[in-house]
């Protein structure tokens, strides 16, 4: 699914997460740049949306305030930042996962042969379960792990 976001409307949103994380934790400008890899001033730039901000100074601020500053540009675009963690489970853990949550699948479709709703509701923990340990076994997590 493509959107169509204005560049402007990408730097006021970033500029507004970092105002917004700024006063939350009573940061200087200096304390922000420093986590941006940028000097407070250009920290400042950001936060004023007087600055496109580069890759490197983006994953600071990701790495830093994680969704709090990122999911306000991301959501618009469809997207959400999820924090991953690596595998913890066996492969039999790992397995049980997967057939609960095709059990809970096949008992929905029981009852109808689409999954609506309600059922969607009640499988929902399952299946964000199995999302969590697919991307875990994927190898995706925190680096140098």
């Amino acid at each position: 699914m493509s959107r169509m976001i204005s560049g402007s409307f990408l730097i006021q949103a970033l500029a507004e997460g970092l105002t917004e994380i700024k006063e939350r934790d009573d940061l200087t400008d200096a304390e922000m740049g420093a986590a941006m890899r940028r000097s407070g001033d250009q920290a400042a730039d950001y936060r004023r949306a007087l600055s496109e901000m580069g890759v490197v100074a983006f994953l600071g601020a990701v790495a830093t305030w994680g969704g709090s500053f990122a999911d306000r540009v991301l959501a618009p675009l469809g997207f959400k930042l999820v924090e991953l963690e690596p595998s913890k489970q066996t492969d039999r853990e790992f397995g049980v996962i997967l057939s609960r949550l095709k059990l809970a699948v096949d008992e929905a479709l029981v009852v109808s042969d689409t999954i609506g709703p309600d059922a969607m509701a009640s499988i929902a923990p399952l299946l964000e379960e199995a999302s969590r340990a697919i991307d875990a076994r994927r190898g995706y997590g925190k680096a140098g792990q």
